[in-house]
């Protein structure tokens, strides 16, 4: 999920449109906008009123548009690159990848509210 990794590309209302039409035309989404729940029981309502995360199919490509290419090739420390931003992205990838059904939806947690 990139909410914590600069993204000027994706932040482009048209490229966003562009990635929707290629998704539509192969078959396979290349970007998800994902909805947080703030309920703690199933079933998980997203709510479409708070702002959603955005996961990228491939790792290279959140690379490639967070501008981190040349800094990935060129180190052996990629924690260095990330400092652990990257996580979140990497475990909804393989969530995404473990499922069966192209029904899947990912979602995450929220509070409802500021304590």
């Amino acid at each position: 999920m990139l909410n914590r990794i600069p993204l000027p590309a994706i932040a482009n209302d048209k490229l966003l449109k562009l990635f929707h039409r290629y998704a539509l035309i192969g078959g396979m989404p290349l970007l998800q906008r994902l909805y947080p729940v703030t309920d703690t029981q199933l079933p998980l309502i997203p709510n479409q009123k708070k702002s959603p995360k955005l996961q990228l199919l491939g790792t290279g490509l959140m690379n490639y548009f967070a501008g981190l290419q040349t800094e990935v090739f060129g180190t052996t420390d990629l924690n260095a690159v990330y400092g652990g931003r990257v996580v979140e992205h990497l475990v909804g990838q393989e969530l995404y990848a473990s499922q069966a059904s192209m029904l899947f939806k990912l979602h995450f947690w929220v509070r409802e509210k500021k304590q």
